[in-house]
Formats: structure tokens, C-alpha cells, sequence
């Protein structure tokens, strides 16, 4: 996406691994990545090694690729999401507390 700024997204999901899942963490995170496509988000985020799985629900469900946004931390995730998001968009935010994902909270308070 060239100029995020311009288009407004009113769903943005923002999510990390899920842990302590067990054998079918994969196919769990997979499914998670199939949903966000079923619910219409604009665009998604992830991080963690888990949640490529996610990312590769999404897309092979008919999202975009250009929309899916993927992150090693949560430092990298928030730059991005500090370019893209807009004041009327609504974001939800999950994780494994492990994951940190208060940390993309406080980046916008």
C-alpha cells in the first residue's frame, strides 16, 4: 500500500501468538487467520512465530497479501501501525500476556 493515510480501514486486527496451545497450535492459529478474513478486517498484524500461521490463514481465505502485516516485535509493529492507522479506526489487540501486546496499547495512549 503506497499511501495508507489516504483510505480509511475501520477494522484493524492486531495479533500475536497464542501460547501454550499444544500440538495444535498451528492449526488453531491457522483457523484464527481464516477468521479475520471471514470477518472482513482491512488489515492485519502480527507478530510472533506463531502467527505466520495466522497470516498465511488470512491470505489463503482471500485476504491480500498487501494488507497482512507481519513483525518480529512489537517495536517494528507499532512504527507501522503508527503510519496506517486513523483516528475513526477500531483496533483490536491480542495476545498471550507473554507477548507483550500491552506494549502496542501504550504506544497510543
Amino acid at each position: 500500500m503506497a499511501d495508507n493515510k489516504t483510505k480509511t480501514h475501520e477494522k484493524i486486527a492486531v495479533l500475536a501468538d497464542m501460547l501454550e496451545l499444544g500440538e495444535h497450535a498451528d492449526e488453531l492459529h491457522y483457523s484464527v487467520g481464516c477468521f479475520v478474513k471471514e470477518c472482513e478486517i482491512d488489515l492485519l498484524f502480527v507478530v510472533g512465530k506463531l502467527s505466520l500461521q495466522t497470516a498465511k490463514g488470512a491470505i489463503d481465505s482471500g485476504m491480500s497479501s498487501d494488507d497482512v502485516f507481519i513483525f518480529d516485535n512489537n517495536e517494528g509493529l507499532i512504527e507501522k501501525l503508527k503510519t496506517v492507522l486513523n483516528e475513526d479506526d477500531v483496533m483490536l489487540v491480542k495476545g498471550s500476556r507473554s507477548m507483550r501486546m500491552e506494549e502496542v496499547v501504550k504506544g497510543f495512549v
